[in-house]
C-alpha cells in the first residue's frame, strides 16, 4: 500500500515552489554503438539544482522517463534470477517493481520504482527515493552516483538492454534517441523550510548510432587516395 502511495506521488504533476528555473539532472550517460544488442547497467547520477533552497540538505528526487521498446528495454533481476521487462508492461494502470536494490551512497527513505504503458512500443519508467524527513545529504562533488545500488553481489542492477540495430536504422548516423522525460523532480524543503515540495528536474543521456572503426579507415583512406589523385593531375 505504502509502494503505491509512492508511485502515485511520482507520477502527478511538478509543482515548482521556487522562482527560479531547476536544473537538477538525472544522468544516464552518452552512449554510442554500431549494431547488435548491448546491456548496460543502469547506474543514475543526480545532480541537484545548486539553486535549490536549504541545501545540502535534500529529500531526494524522482526519474521519470518514457521510452520506446524497440530501441531500449529496461529489465530487472530478482536475487532468485528471475526477470522482467519494461515491454512486457501491461496495458492499464501502475505495475509496482521491487528493484532489489538500495538507495546510493548519500540516499536513504522509501525507494519506489514502477511501468506503465503509454503506448503500443512506450513505456513509462519511474524511480525515486522519497524520505519522510530531509535526512540527505549532497555530497561534496554536487551529485549522488550512483542513485541507487546492488543491496548485495547476488543481486543485479536494473540493466538497460540497447537494440542498437533499429537505432541505427531509424535515427542513421550521429543523431541520438534520447530518453523522453515526463516530469522526473527533486524532492527538497520549501524555502520556508518548513515542509517538503517537489522541484522540476531533467534527464540528460542518450543512444548514438556511429561508424565502425573499419568504416572510417576507408573512408579516411578513400579521401587521402582522392587527394593523391587530385595532385597527380594537378601536376
Amino acid at each position: 500500500m505504502r509502494l503505491n502511495k509512492i508511485l502515485a506521488i511520482a507520477t502527478v504533476s511538478i509543482v515548482s515552489y521556487s522562482s527560479a528555473v531547476a536544473q537538477s539532472v538525472f544522468g544516464y550517460g552518452d552512449w554510442a554503438g554500431q549494431g547488435g544488442t548491448q546491456i548496460i547497467p543502469l547506474s543514475l547520477r543526480f545532480t541537484p539544482d545548486s539553486n535549490l533552497p536549504n541545501l545540502p540538505s535534500i529529500g531526494g528526487g524522482a526519474w521519470k522517463v518514457v521510452f520506446d521498446t524497440r530501441y531500449v528495454d529496461l529489465r530487472v533481476t530478482n536475487a532468485a534470477g528471475a526477470t522482467r521487462l519494461a515491454s512486457e508492461a501491461p496495458a492499464t494502470g501502475i505495475q509496482s517493481w521491487t528493484l532489489f536494490v538500495k538507495a546510493g551512497p548519500g540516499l536513504s527513505g522509501t525507494f519506489a520504482a514502477g511501468v506503465q504503458r503509454r503506448g503500443p512500443n512506450e513505456v513509462e519508467f519511474v524511480v525515486s527515493v522519497l524520505p519522510l524527513a530531509p535526512d540527505n545529504t549532497v555530497p561534496p562533488g554536487g551529485f549522488f552516483e550512483p542513485f541507487f545500488e546492488n543491496r548485495s553481489a547476488t543481486v543485479r542492477l536494473p540493466e538497460l538492454i540497447v537494440y542498437w540495430d533499429n537505432i541505427c536504422r531509424d535515427f542513421g548516423l550521429f543523431n541520438p534517441y534520447r530518453l523522453r522525460d515526463t516530469g522526473s523532480f527533486a524532492w527538497a524543503l520549501n524555502q520556508a523550510g518548513d515542509s517538503m515540495a517537489s522541484f522540476p528536474a531533467t534527464s540528460d543521456g542518450s543512444f548514438t548510432c556511429v561508424p565502425e572503426p573499419a568504416s572510417m579507415i576507408a573512408l579516411g583512406s578513400g579521401l587521402v587516395g582522392l587527394l593523391a589523385l587530385r595532385r597527380r593531375r594537378a601536376n
